[in-house]
């Protein structure tokens, strides 16, 4: 299993090229891709720990629900077993 945030940035920007056209091809191009990275000091172990997610969010009316139900499963099929990644549609 892949963690995205243990991905190479190759790796990274083809995952999130194949999520964009999915999202263009169902017209939801207005949803956005965010990736964060998250870095934590463990002060008493002297070290961090860094965390890198990818998320794809959008809140839809209720009359679009279909929609986002299909685009979501399209989405996580292109995602498979990658963790670290999230998708709220």
């Amino acid at each position: 299993m892949t963690d995205f945030a243990t991905m190479s940035s190759e790796d990274r920007k083809a995952l999130i090229e194949k999520l964009s056209k999915c999202l263009i091809d169902n017209d939801m191009g207005d949803v956005s891709i965010s990736t964060a990275t998250e870095n934590v000091g463990i002060l008493m172990a002297g070290q961090y720990e860094g965390k890198t997610t990818l998320k794809i969010e959008k809140n839809l009316k209720a009359d679009q629900s279909e929609k986002g139900t299909k685009v979501s499963d399209a989405l996580k099929v292109i995602i498979g077993d990658v963790k670290s990644c999230s998708v709220k549609i």
